[in-house]
């Protein structure tokens, strides 16, 4: 047997399995939603009771009857890294010792050339495709430009 609570303005459903009590915060302020998700509460637990719902090993409960079986454990928003981040750990531990001083002095100054058109404050897909515009708006433009265009943009 499953019920809503009401915390302040959210709900939560309180609901006991095997002598336990548990609780699952909706994040819910409209009633109409939060009954929709003791349904689909209830019905998921029936399911787990009649062996048809197999609940895995260290998954959060409520929240895997909850959403219908999808979700073991809350998500987490994992954080990009940013291009000048990518760049300084490129240097510190991938290449450290492994390649000839020369080769380091051109990645170099290939990694400031990337950093100084498409930025460093940005992840590194999208600094790709903004930096590519830059790139090509850069070679496209007057006729010195031009000759420039030839050597760094082939």
């Amino acid at each position: 047997m499953a019920w809503l609570e009401r915390r302040h303005d959210r709900f939560r459903i309180v609901f006991r399995f095997d002598g336990k009590r548990f609780n699952v915060n909706l994040k819910e302020t409209n009633p109409k939603d939060a009954k929709a998700c003791l349904a689909r509460l209830e019905e998921n637990l029936r399911l787990v009771e009649r062996g048809r719902l197999t609940v895995p090993d260290g998954a959060d409960f409520g929240l895997f009857l909850v959403s219908d079986g999808k979700l073991e454990k809350p998500v987490q928003i994992v954080r990009s890294v940013v291009l000048g981040e990518m760049f300084a750990d490129y240097q510190t531990h991938f290449t450290a010792g492994a390649k000839e001083v020369i080769t380091r002095a051109m990645e170099d100054i290939h990694m400031k050339h990337v950093a100084r058109i498409a930025g460093t404050s940005g992840n590194p897909p999208g600094v790709a495709a903004r930096g590519a515009r830059r790139v090509g708006a850069r070679c496209v433009g007057s006729e010195h430009r031009r000759a420039r265009a030839r050597r760094c943009c082939p």
